[in-house]
């Protein structure tokens, strides 16, 4: 998690500055060709430039891509513990038969 958190802020803000603007022209295009309304593309360009003007700061960047993958991380460690609960009562029920 910690890498992919480096890495990101790494690669956003020296190799791929303009991240974010050609997300922006990707989804305004495909509304375009969706047949979407002038309101609804007027819409999604704001939503963008909000979204831009958040990301370009390093502090709310670094919390975004930090967080990003934690609730994976919090399945997995939950996930893992319920197996491992679910073993341990396996054994003791097996050693409690036999």
């Amino acid at each position: 998690m910690g890498l992919h958190f480096v890495a990101w802020e790494i690669i956003y803000f020296k190799f791929l500055p303009d991240f974010v603007d050609k997300y922006a022209s990707y989804m305004i295009e495909k509304l375009r060709t969706s047949g979407a309304s002038q309101q609804v593309i007027d819409a999604k360009l704001q939503q963008m430039k909000s979204f831009k003007a958040m990301y370009d700061n390093p502090f709310i960047n670094a919390g975004i891509t930090f967080f990003e993958p934690f609730p994976i991380g919090l399945i997995t460690v939950n996930g893992h513990q319920s197996l491992r609960l679910t073993c341990l009562l396996n054994m003791a029920f097996l050693t409690y038969q036999a």
